[in-house]
C-alpha cells in the first residue's frame, strides 16, 4: 500500500481521484453545532452531514435533527420526496445500510436514548423516502454504531459497543427488515464494537473502538500496561469469533474491498497515534487485513490533529481519519483526511487517496 501525492476536496471521482465538485443541498446540512446548542454533550451529536450510502443514480445522507435526504445525483438536487425526519430529536441521524433489492435502508441515530434504528423505504424509481417501522435498542449503553446489509440472509447487522450491566461487553445484533425486530447474532468483549463490514463466506469484521491491555482492562497510557488494540472477524450465520486480529485498532468505520480481497480499518484512537489525543498532532494509522489468511498487512499512515478549544479562534475537536471506503474496479482507498498542512492542499480538510503499488498485489 502506498499513498498517493493527490488529495481532492468535495467529491472525488473514485475511478481518477480527481475533483468532481461539490454537492450541497436546500434546505442546507446542519454543518457543525457548538455543543451547547446540542441535546447531548458534543457538538458532533447534532452536526451533519453524518452518513452517506450510494446507490447510483441515489446518494443517501443523514444529518443532523435527525434528518436523511436523498440526493439524485443526475440533477445534484434532493429528489422528490427525498427528504424525511424520522424523529422529534435535535440529535443526528449517523450511520446507515442500504438493501438494494428492498429499497430499504436502516438509519441509525446513535446519540438517543435509548438509541435507535429506523427502516426507510426507497422509491427506487422516483427517490422519495417512506418512514417505516423502528426499532429500539435498550439495552445499547453506550449507543449503536455501523450497521451493514447481508444479501445472502436477507438481515441486517449492527456493532452495539456496549451493553448495559457490561461496560467491557459488546455485541452484534440481528436484525430482521420484516418484523423489525432483532436478535443478538454474538457478544464481544473487550472491544467495543463500532465498525461493520461483510466480507467473504459471509464473515463480518468487527472494528473495535476500546484498546484494552494486556491486562484486560481499558488501556490508560498513563499506566505501565502495553496496549493490546484488535478487531475481530466473526461468522454471520454462527455467530462465532473466527479470529481476533490484534495490533490494529482502536477506530471507527470498517471496509471491505472485494477487489483485493482485503479490509480496511481505521484507527482513529491507536495506541500508536501521539498522546494525549485532544492535544498531540502526528501520525495515526489505517489497517490493512488479508480477508482470506485474516493476518494484518500492514499498517498505513494517515493524520491526526489535536483539539482547539474555545475561546481560542475557529475551536474544533481533535481531528482524526475515522472514515474509509475503496473502490473494487482500481483498488483505491479513500481516507477522510482532517483539516492539516502536513498533507498538500489540506488546509481545510481532504481526501487522502491511497493505492497498491504492481508488486503489492497478492
Amino acid at each position: 500500500m502506498s499513498r498517493s501525492t493527490s488529495v481532492a476536496h468535495g467529491s472525488p471521482s473514485t475511478s481518477t481521484a480527481a475533483l468532481i465538485g461539490q454537492l450541497s443541498v436546500s434546505p442546507p446540512f446542519a454543518g457543525v453545532v457548538p455543543a451547547a446548542d446540542c441535546a447531548k454533550v458534543g457538538g458532533a451529536n447534532c452536526s451533519g452531514p453524518n452518513g452517506v450510502v450510494a446507490a447510483y443514480p441515489w446518494l443517501f445522507v443523514t444529518d443532523g435533527a435527525s434528518r436523511v435526504v436523498n440526493i439524485d445525483l443526475r440533477t445534484g438536487a434532493i429528489a422528490p420526496g427525498g427528504d424525511v425526519v424520522v424523529a422529534a430529536s435535535p440529535n443526528r441521524s449517523d450511520e446507515l445500510a442500504y438493501a438494494p433489492r428492498l429499497g430499504l435502508l436502516l438509519v441509525i441515530n446513535n446519540a438517543d436514548t435509548p438509541p435507535f434504528g429506523t427502516f426507510i423505504q426507497v422509491n427506487k424509481m422516483t427517490g422519495a423516502l417512506t418512514i417505516g417501522k423502528k426499532v429500539l435498542f435498550p439495552a445499547a449503553a453506550n449507543g449503536a454504531e455501523q450497521p451493514v446489509w447481508n444479501p445472502h440472509d436477507g438481515q441486517f447487522y449492527l456493532s452495539i459497543p456496549a451493553l448495559s450491566g457490561t461496560p467491557a461487553t459488546g455485541a452484534v445484533y440481528r436484525i430482521n427488515p420484516h418484523t423489525a425486530k432483532f436478535e443478538t447474532a454474538a457478544e464481544i468483549d473487550q472491544c467495543g464494537p463500532a465498525g461493520l463490514t461483510l466480507g467473504p463466506s459471509q464473515e463480518l469484521l468487527v472494528g473495535c473502538n476500546t484498546v484494552y491491555g494486556l491486562d484486560g482492562q481499558v488501556w490508560d497510557a498513563a499506566k505501565d500496561i502495553t496496549a493490546n488494540p484488535r478487531e475481530v472477524i466473526l461468522d454471520a450465520k454462527t455467530g462465532i469469533i473466527e479470529e481476533t486480529v490484534f495490533g490494529v485498532g482502536a477506530g471507527d468505520e470498517v471496509w471491505f474491498n472485494r477487489g483485493d480481497g482485503h479490509y480496511y480499518v481505521t484507527g482513529s484512537g491507536s495506541p500508536l497515534r501521539p498522546t494525549p489525543a485532544t492535544a498531540a498532532q502526528g501520525a495515526s494509522v489505517l489497517g490493512v487485513i488479508d480477508a482470506f489468511s485474516h493476518s494484518l498487512d500492514q499498517l498505513v499512515p494517515t493524520f491526526n490533529v489535536p483539539a482547539v478549544v474555545a475561546p481560542a479562534p475557529n475551536p474544533h475537536p481533535a481531528g482524526t481519519s475515522h472514515s474509509v471506503a475503496a473502490n473494487a474496479r482500481n483498488n483505491l482507498v479513500f481516507v477522510a483526511l482532517p483539516a492539516n498542512n502536513v498533507f498538500p492542499d489540506c488546509v481545510t480538510g481532504c481526501i487522502g487517496v491511497y493505492g497498491r503499488s504492481d508488486n503489492d498485489r497478492d
